[in-house]
């Protein structure tokens, strides 16, 4: 996703996806009106003109691709069907097919009515005509609806037990280190509650750090959610909240909330820095470079930020700029030398053989156990024998 949109805590789910939204569901079941006024019993009863109007044949095939779409909404789940996946991915584009369609359809099939406006029915198919008008440019223009469909819950979702409370009865920890640690945590909920009562984000977050600190990435995310419930646009608890997310493997849920941090905080560099990282691992190259040009730009003295937008340029076989940027990374920490090693591989490619040697050279001072450089430098090693 590339929008820049900040939605509220209320628009995701557990597992920070974002729901399918109520007027979205409403589209699709409108989108089934032609099916509906030809074998509804309801709609056929209660008669009208308008159920006339739309009870064609001619303009159900459209509503077959709706079905489509609902079928997917209804099977968005984690261990869903990798064709689920697709078809949802491609939900807005054929729903906006399946509307466009059944617009000329219908005004094909009624263009006598629609032409005489003295006709009784005149309004009632030119309000039909209207609304799907009105729906195809929600459909094309809502940045909500683009994101919807372009997020999907994936292998790695699963949900989050939240930790309890020991109970009386309950087995009691075997060591004084364990008992002390279960008091420490366990006073934690309430920290957060007097943290939320008395306004004190920062007191939140920290308690929400000490639980990280400890593995304990449930809790911690929950604290998180529970400060955004209060403090939507505190950056920080979105940033941490993807940095769980990374933890967790789960880089398209990571890239939706670091961004969210970076969209409240826009001079923050190390959201920009991390956002570019997580989108370079995902393969999202274009949105990595500009998120690390926007990291470098905002602290020029941050060799890791020039070490991650130099990742996303050579990702993106734009080998010298990526060669400027490791250059850059150096002169801010000679001792980078992961840096070293990763410029000297960019200059063997380019034939700059003397540059590159002395790179795996100084890779190995660094760190005389380098395997990359280590074995790059066997080229030139076994060169000169």
């Amino acid at each position: 996703m590339s929008s820049n949109t900040i939605y509220s805590p209320h628009r995701y789910d557990k597992h920070f996806r974002l729901k399918t939204p109520f007027l979205l569901l409403l589209v699709m079941l409108y989108g089934l009106r032609h099916v509906a006024a030809l074998w509804s019993p309801g709609l056929q009863f209660s008669g009208g003109e308008w159920v006339k109007l739309l009870g064609d044949w001619r303009l159900v095939a459209p509503d077959v691709l709706v079905v489509l779409v609902l079928l997917a909404a209804g099977h968005r789940v984690a261990n869903a069907h990798r064709y689920m996946r697709q078809l949802w991915h491609m939900g807005r584009v054929l729903l906006l097919v399946a509307y466009g369609t059944s617009a000329l359809l219908f005004m094909g099939i009624h263009r006598k009515l629609l032409l005489s406006v003295s006709d009784a029915n005149f309004v009632l198919a030119a309000a039909t005509l209207v609304l799907d008008a009105v729906i195809i440019f929600y459909l094309a223009r809502s940045r909500l609806l683009q994101d919807v469909f372009a997020d999907f819950p994936d292998e790695t979702d699963s949900v989050v037990s939240k930790v309890l409370p020991p109970q009386s009865g309950d087995v009691k920890p075997d060591s004084l280190a364990e008992q002390l640690q279960t008091e420490v945590m366990a006073g934690s909920s309430a920290l957060v509650m007097a943290a939320l009562a008395a306004k004190n984000p920062e007191q939140a977050m920290d308690v929400a750090a000490r639980y990280a600190a400890n593995n304990d990435t449930g809790e911690a995310e929950q604290t998180y959610r529970r400060l955004l419930e209060t403090w939507p646009g505190f950056a920080p608890a979105w940033h941490e909240l993807g940095l769980l997310a990374v933890r967790a493997n789960k880089l398209s849920q990571a890239a939706v909330l670091v961004r969210q941090a970076a969209n409240l905080d826009g001079e923050n560099a190390l959201y920009q820095r991390n956002m570019g990282e997580i989108f370079r691992r995902l393969g999202r190259l274009a949105e990595a470079i500009h998120a690390g040009q926007a990291a470098t730009a905002l602290k020029p003295d941050d060799a890791d930020a020039h070490f991650n937008l130099a990742l996303a340029l050579a990702d993106a076989r734009r080998t010298t700029e990526a060669i400027d940027s490791y250059r850059a990374t150096l002169h801010l920490n000679v001792a980078h030398g992961q840096a070293w090693s990763n410029i000297g591989v960019l200059l063997r490619q380019q034939g700059t053989h003397a540059a590159a040697k002395f790179a795996f050279e100084q890779a190995l001072i660094v760190n005389p156990r380098h395997a990359e450089a280590l074995s790059n430098i066997k080229f030139y090693t076994q060169k000169n024998e």
